[in-house]
């Protein structure tokens, strides 16, 4: 079973994500924040695919900052990128993946975790 680890600083949003991650038959782990997704990382557990909210409070390196550090540590897990804030990815110029703008949809989410996991 696949392991997602899931990035977000909403609370309500993560718990979704989360429940129909693991009813689509998932493993999940949850970092309320780029900082303990970074200790996730670094703890060396099988992660096979981030799902990152690229929009992080101001005391949290950002979605697309912890992504770039990420690869340096997992170069071959594939990232997907969410956001509520077209204004961060316009601003950000080219993001190095796939970006699902919120509310997404789960069945997209669904099909491109599959994509990403079968590259």
């Amino acid at each position: 079973m696949p392991t997602i680890l899931l990035i977000d600083d909403d609370a309500a949003v993560s718990q979704m994500l989360e429940e129909h991650l693991v009813q689509t038959g998932f493993d999940v782990i949850v970092a309320s924040g780029t900082r303990q997704a970074q200790r996730e990382i670094e703890s060396k557990r099988r992660i096979d695919l981030l799902l990152v909210d690229l929009v992080m409070p101001a005391d949290e390196p950002d979605g697309l900052a912890f992504a770039n550090q990420a690869k340096a540590q997992a170069p071959g897990v594939p990232i997907i990128f969410m956001t509520g804030y077209y204004g961060f990815v316009a601003k950000a110029g080219a993001i190095p993946a796939t970006v699902l703008y919120k509310p997404i949809d789960l069945n997209v989410l669904t099909r491109e975790i599959n994509a990403r996991l079968a590259a």
